[in-house]
């Protein structure tokens, strides 16, 4: 949980290119640091955005996909690994489907996510490796997609994430 540029020198300096560095953008000091940030030798960036939400008293997680920020954020570290976000089944998903989030990680070019915390229930008595597969491959599906499908989904999420018609500038 990145607050500074000053704080993420000090461990790149510590790791001394031993190993790749990744940060965590979820507070309002770091996205204000963005551009900065994005001028040192990270290996990814992930934005959270549940503390992200937490911190910015935004009305929903997912603020962050409606009102312009990824977008932002993603063109800030255009030069780098990105991801945000979390999936579980493509049919499953809970306030916002699965399949939109995989819209918008397809949308903002992001190379990775995380398996949200649901994960674990919605695959409970199935076979994982299985499950996980299926994931792979509405990932796949996700980018592979025509531009009106992406632009519908798009209009689904605005219409799903609370006060998304007033943060709405993407």
């Amino acid at each position: 949980m990145v607050r500074s540029v000053a704080e993420v020198e000090s461990v790149l300096d510590l790791v001394d290119g031993r190993a790749g560095l990744g940060i965590l953008v979820e507070t309002r000091d770091a996205v204000a640091a963005a551009d900065e940030l994005a001028r040192l030798p990270l290996s990814r960036v992930y934005v959270g955005l549940n503390d992200l939400s937490i911190e910015r008293g935004t009305p929903s997680i997912f603020t962050p996909l409606v009102d312009g920020l990824l977008d932002e954020l993603r063109a800030c570290f255009s030069a780098m690994r990105f991801g945000f976000g979390g999936l579980t089944l493509p049919e499953a998903g809970a306030p916002i489907p699965c399949r939109l989030l995989l819209g918008e990680l397809a949308r903002l070019r992001a190379d990775f996510t995380f398996l949200r915390r649901s994960f674990y229930r919605d695959v409970a008595g199935r076979d994982v490796t299985r499950e996980v597969a299926r994931i792979l491959a509405a990932v796949d599906e996700a980018v592979a997609r025509a531009p009106d499908a992406e632009a519908s989904d798009r209009e689904e999420l605005l219409a799903r994430v609370p006060g998304a018609a007033q943060a709405a500038v993407v």
